[in-house]
């Protein structure tokens, strides 16, 4: 609606349709996009600019055929009435449109994954942390998976010097119970034996003091086993620490989610079809 009192008067622009075909066969990104321009004509102007150009998302199909009545015309260049000054303003649209049109996605560097064409900044960055909780739980299992077989190992170890120890401590009170016997045995014979048996008894006070000599040994042997079960449960202890700083640096490496770049895709020069370049007119109301 013209206002009233009003009047409206076109003046002359180029219209502009293209078609934009992105390929990316490495982020399997194949994608076509339609943009409309619109730039004014100048008095006498051969030459358009089209990075003054406007972007418009009105199709050449909407456009209005005929001007509202009563409306009036500004002066028409020369250059618009030229077909072959059309070829030559198209090819400048479609050498503006390549200096100037990319698709733009973000980028994480950290997983390699891309924005999908009409993903929403928002919808990327979900998806990314998603992939980064599923990669750090990969990680951490393979972590685990690493280490199990080892620290299995190691408690194995820790458990049979355990066992040692006890067997050890079996010796001790054998060999001891056998000693205390054999020099209550010889006391007894030395003290009332006859001294014919003299001799015997003499032997088994010796036989006392080998079985000594003997529970001694069982008690080093005791301590060895003791030393070496507290060294394989250090071994494992620092595996098992081990293990956990491993998954530490995990959680660390995994816990931001780091900035995401912008990677910016052209079209290439063949990719790039001007599907209507049109006269227009655009009403301007005086």
């Amino acid at each position: 609606m013209v206002p009233a009192g009003s009047s409206v008067l076109y003046s002359p622009a180029l219209y502009a349709s293209a078609t934009l075909h992105i390929v990316d066969a490495r982020r399997q990104i194949d994608e076509t996009t339609t943009v409309q321009r619109v730039v004014r004509m100048r008095d006498r102007a051969v030459t358009v600019d089209w990075n003054d150009a406007e972007a418009t998302d009105i199709p050449a199909a909407d456009l209005d055929a005929a001007p509202l009545r009563g409306a009036g015309f500004a002066p028409l260049p020369k250059a618009a009435t030229s077909p072959k000054q059309y070829d030559t303003w198209k090819r400048a649209l479609a050498a503006s449109l390549y200096a100037t049109q990319t698709l733009d996605l973000l980028v994480h560097a950290g997983s390699g994954l891309h924005q999908r064409p009409g993903e929403t900044e928002g919808a990327f960055r979900v998806r990314v942390q998603e992939q980064q909780h599923e990669a750090r739980d990969a990680d951490v299992e393979k972590l685990r998976t690493r280490y199990a077989s080892r620290i299995a190992t190691q408690q194995d170890r820790v458990r049979r010097a355990a066992q040692a120890i006890e067997r050890e401590q079996g010796e001790v009170t054998q060999t001891g119970l056998h000693t205390v016997v054999t020099t209550i045995t010889g006391l007894a014979g030395a003290l009332f034996g006859r001294k014919r048996g003299s001799a015997t008894n003499v032997g088994r006070l010796g036989t006392a003091a080998r079985g000594a000599g003997r529970t001694v040994k069982a008690q080093q042997d005791v301590a060895r086993a003791r030393d070496t079960h507290a060294a394989e449960q250090a071994k494992l202890a620092g595996l098992e620490a081990e293990l956990e700083e491993a998954l530490r640096a995990v959680q660390a490496r995994y816990a931001d989610l780091g900035a995401l770049t912008t990677v910016g895709l052209r079209p290439r020069k063949s990719d790039i079809t001007v599907d209507v370049l049109t006269l227009a007119w655009v009403p301007q109301v005086q």
